[in-house]
């Protein structure tokens, strides 16, 4: 009986670091539009209805809600260079959506997910018949 006491005890003292870690890693973490901000580079790529898209941006957020770039467009019909402006909203679970106004392709919707406490984002379009994924990077 004191070897299964010893071991029990054992066991959980180890397990009180990774429990500190977690929580030291943001699993009680509360995000906010504030945690989007400074200059990103973004990458996606994906269909446009029937065309295909690659895409590269830059863009800065102010962490109050909207972020704004520039970028280039390759549809196969060489580079088109654009500007835009974007409002955003973050969630206390770091996913959001953000709505662009873009200078050549007009409106675009989005749904992303902070990662690596805001380092990085992922985005899926949320436009009706638009495909694209992309990441962008806090550079």
């Amino acid at each position: 009986m004191r070897k299964l006491l010893f071991f029990f005890a054992v066991s959980t003292l180890a397990l009180l670091p990774t429990m500190a870690d977690d929580k030291d890693r943001g699993a009680d973490r509360k995000f906010s539009n504030a945690d989007l901000r400074g200059p990103y580079g973004w990458a996606l790529e994906g269909t446009f209805g029937a065309t295909s898209l690659d895409v590269i941006r830059q863009f800065t957020a102010d962490g109050h809600g909207t972020f704004s770039g520039e970028g280039t467009v390759n549809s196969g019909a060489g580079g088109l260079q654009h500007t835009f402006v974007c409002s955003y909203s973050v969630k206390p679970n770091g996913t959001g959506t953000a709505t662009c106004n873009v200078e050549i392709l007009g409106r675009e919707n989005f749904a992303f997910v902070l990662i690596d406490e805001g380092k990085e984002v992922r985005f899926i379009s949320t436009t009706p018949g638009v495909i694209i994924h992309g990441v962008a990077r806090k550079q």
